[in-house]
């Protein structure tokens, strides 16, 4: 065997970056020190991860020294709950556990928490701070935490206690980083995370139809038996201690590459459904969440050139296994479009981590909704790798800063004083030439804004009518950033064609709901002006006779409407074999905007007609205004011409 240089992981220098030390053990071949063969080519520990010669009894082993070397005596406690994981069992013990686990952790299950990581997400999104924000505090590390609370049924108040006990816990898988101190808090947290569990399962089971986590795991059956109560509160625990700060690393991570990588971040955010799976791949292949795992020898094997005698103990560093030339092609490259074998960040055979798939969901539905918001994102201070664990490659902080830019945005007001912004949402963004049209009809005292929409065919429309809700707190962002870097008062209107009208429809609430304050003015043209006309005064009481007539209108445009709950009565009634109930968003009744709304109509613009408009003020009894450009395209000169003039007006310049 070649001679290489000692391996040590406990150094600061590995903790910063461990690839080095991975190139000299794949160099080597391979390695022996303190009486462990240390592996780092792919093959190599791909082979230890699918042989049966290898077991995971070692941390059980562990463990009981160390509480020994400390004097702490009762570990009773700590033994059950290790041995009693999957994660460390094997056969006969761990295909009996595996088979209960794999009834609960379904395709099926992941499919139907997806909708609540994705509200989780928004609500952790909702809440960062305005400016500056700091992804690990306000996402990464809750996120997991709060998810799994929600699929066990956990009261939302128990989450923050739980935690904090888990981080405690997750020292068992690092005894030999315990102090006195530390190992016996991690005693006492699995104590009272093992009490709290235990009451919940019978919580849980008094309650009857339960769709929890938990009530999965009482329910499974293998061979005619299910699980203990202990067993099930130990498995909650353990889904915790393994998913909590893996799935932590891996959002981190993910995240932290792409924005070091400008390049693959630009791909991404220009195609997230296409790449955004790939890009996490990448992620836990370039930076593994989990580096290290060790195996025991329970019979002689060969393996990398070395002869391996039952009892001795193997590294197998995941880690330096994903960075393998021999596997990868630039191994140290982060690329999103890479093809080759699959990493083995997650494990791979028997031992292959069971909440992989939940970790990778996570971080999929976390990265679009980041990039969807925050387009173009970037790095506000240097990340801070964490530095208590030997075994996870995470980061403890990832400060991030807003850009003032909306998605693909034109500007003319940087840094130039304005007495009041124009922000405009064309359909598919329009063109540069008519924002130039834009420019030239409007004072010089307007700034002008262009946020672009995702271009989408129209066989996908529906999908995107869909997301607007998805696309409308980035925007709001990028709409507060562009005020806040423009100088002079922070007026604004906002103009919206076609898709665009609903966005600046809803944009105009989210900015209000934030404190920003309603536009001066809500300006609408195009073929959902209509939709946004009928939401901008929601809670009137208009005639049965006129909803059916504008549902009729409706019917055949590829975007879902946002109804009032009066809409559905006159479909109830009325409509239900000509529109489907799956075409129209129910609404949640709020306060009405009260800024004037104007709508261009040229002249084959299917908008509402004069008479139609007419009846809309009568009965609206005026709490909304809206103008009409009759008998004129709104890009045309004389269009241009009205637009001018309605914004001078609503902004009182002339």
């Amino acid at each position: 065997m070649t001679v290489a240089p000692r391996f040590n992981p406990f150094t600061p220098e590995f903790r910063r970056n461990p690839y080095p030390a991975y190139d000299l053990v794949r160099r080597a071949g391979c390695l022996r020190t303190l009486g462990t063969l240390v592996l780092a080519r792919y093959g190599d520990v791909v082979a230890a991860l699918k042989t049966r010669a290898f077991g995971v009894d070692l941390i059980p082993q562990a463990i009981e020294r160390h509480a020994a070397k400390l004097g702490i005596a009762d570990t009773a406690l700590a033994q059950r709950f290790i041995r009693n994981s999957l994660v460390f069992t094997d056969n006969p013990a761990h295909v009996r556990l595996r088979r209960l686990l794999n009834q609960v952790f379904t395709q099926e299950a992941l499919i139907g928490l997806k909708p609540m990581i994705e509200a989780a997400v928004r609500g952790r999104l909702d809440r960062l701070p305005a400016g500056n924000f700091d992804l690990i505090h306000g996402l990464a590390a809750p996120l997991p935490i709060e998810l799994l609370c929600r699929w066990m049924s956990i009261p939302d108040e128990d989450a923050p206690a739980i935690a904090r006990h888990v981080h405690l816990v997750r020292l068992l898988l690092d005894p030999g980083l315990s102090s006195r101190v530390s190992l016996k808090a991690a005693f006492d947290s699995l104590s009272h995370l093992t009490g709290y569990f235990l009451h919940h399962v019978e919580r849980v089971r008094a309650g009857g139809s339960d769709r929890s986590l938990v009530a999965g795991l009482s329910s499974a059956r293998y061979e005619g038996e299910g699980l203990s109560e202990e067993e099930i509160a130990f498995a909650c625990t353990m889904c915790f201690v393994a998913g909590g700060e893996t799935t932590q690393g891996l959002i981190g991570n993910v995240v932290h590459l792409l924005v070091d990588n400008p390049e693959q971040w630009r791909l991404l955010r220009d195609d997230a459904s296409r790449w955004t799976s790939s890009a996490v791949e990448e992620a836990i292949r370039h930076e593994t969440p989990l580096q290290l795992t060790k195996r025991l020898a329970v019979e002689a094997v060969d393996i990398g050139g070395e002869h391996v005698r039952p009892g001795e103990q193997v590294l197998l560093c995941l880690g330096g296994a994903n960075r393998d030339p021999e596997a990868f092609s630039a191994p140290d490259a982060f690329d999103i479009t890479r093809k080759g074998p699959p990493n083995v960040g997650f494990g791979h055979g028997m031992h292959a981590c069971l909440g992989g798939a939940l970790a990778r969901l996570q971080a999929q539905v976390a990265v679009t909704a980041i990039v969807e918001r925050y387009p173009h994102l970037q790095r506000a201070a240097d990340a801070v790798w964490q530095a208590d664990s030997l075994i996870l490659r995470a980061l403890a902080s990832l400060p991030l800063r807003r850009s003032s830019e909306l998605r693909h945005v034109r500007s003319d007001a940087k840094g130039v004083e304005k007495a009041a912004h124009l922000f405009c949402f064309p359909h598919a963004g329009g063109s540069a030439s008519s924002f130039a049209a834009w420019r030239k009809c409007l004072p010089p005292a307007v700034g002008l804004h262009r946020g672009e929409l995702p271009k989408r065919s129209r066989e996908a429309s529906h999908r995107l009518g869909g997301r607007v809700q998805d696309l409308i707190p980035g925007l709001a962002e990028g709409v507060e950033c562009a005020l806040a870097a423009a100088v002079g008062a922070p007026t604004y209107v906002l103009y919206g064609h076609s898709l665009g009208a609903l966005v600046a429809y809803e944009l105009a609430h989210h900015l209000k709901q934030r404190g920003v304050g309603e536009p001066a003015a809500l300006f609408v043209s195009g073929r959902r002006a209509p939709a946004c006309a009928l939401r901008y005064a929601p809670l009137c009481d208009l005639p049965r006779e006129m909803l059916i007539a504008e549902l009729k209108r409706f019917k055949g445009m590829p975007d879902p409407i946002l109804a009032h709950p009066h809409w559905f009565d006159a479909m109830q009634e009325d409509l239900r074999e000509e529109l489907a109930l799956s075409d129209f968003y129910a609404y949640t009744p709020r306060p009405p905007l009260t800024c004037p709304l104007y709508a261009f109509k040229g002249a084959d613009d299917p908008i509402l007609d004069d008479d139609e408009l007419a009846a809309w003020r009568s009965e609206t009894d005026g709490t909304f205004t809206m103008d009409v450009v009759s008998g004129a395209h709104f890009f045309d000169a004389q269009g241009l011409a009205h637009v001018q003039h309605a914004i001078v007006r609503a902004l009182r310049l002339g």
